[in-house]
């Protein structure tokens, strides 16, 4: 669990935990990362650590959370007409935070950006609630988090290559085909 109070301080000491858990995840895997190693990475204090976070776990939780709301927050569906133009903004924002998305799948948690994206699945892929049955929103918006996860994911693993645009065109051709019943 962590605690942010909407607090200067607070937030620049849970962002300083944050980097301190990016560099100690160049040189260790992230399952034999300590507390003390993440607050001397960060250059606060293990106190500080505690008051904010419970383990490092909890840092990869809030990692992916805060990733999703900017994500959301920086989309605004009312200015943007274009579905597409909302997908690709979504994965430029993505790939800007590459290191961050490192940290979480160098660690194999995946499911905990999937979990944080998948409330503002429609905001990334608008138009799902014309498409869908209310039944099956539940499904779409998990399947839209695991796609762009996915996709972001091997994105990482081969050297961050491909530009936003291509990952684009990458998602709808996986989308055209789900809708197609391919997959």
């Amino acid at each position: 669990m962590y605690r942010i109070k909407k607090d200067k301080r607070t937030e620049s000491s849970a962002a300083k935990i944050c980097n301190g858990l990016v560099v100690c995840m160049r040189d260790k895997k992230f399952s034999s990362i300590g507390v003390a190693e993440i607050a001397a990475a960060s250059g606060v204090s293990r106190a500080t650590f505690y008051r904010i976070f419970d383990t490092p776990h909890d840092v990869l939780v809030y990692i992916c959370d805060s990733l999703a709301e900017d994500l959301a927050g920086s989309i605004s569906i009312k200015t943007i007409k274009d579905k597409e133009e909302i997908s690709l903004k979504a994965l430029i924002y993505l790939t800007e935070h590459a290191d961050e998305l490192s940290v979480v799948f160098k660690s194999g948690r995946t499911d905990l950006i999937q979990q944080a994206l998948e409330p503002y699945s429609e905001r990334i892929a608008p138009g799902m609630e014309q498409m869908f049955s209310r039944k099956e929103l539940d499904y779409a918006r998990i399947s839209i988090a695991s796609l762009f996860v996915g996709i972001l994911y091997v994105w990482e693993s081969r050297g961050r290559k491909e530009r936003p645009r291509e990952l684009l065109a990458i998602f709808k051709k996986f989308s055209i085909a789900a809708n197609q019943s391919i997959l």
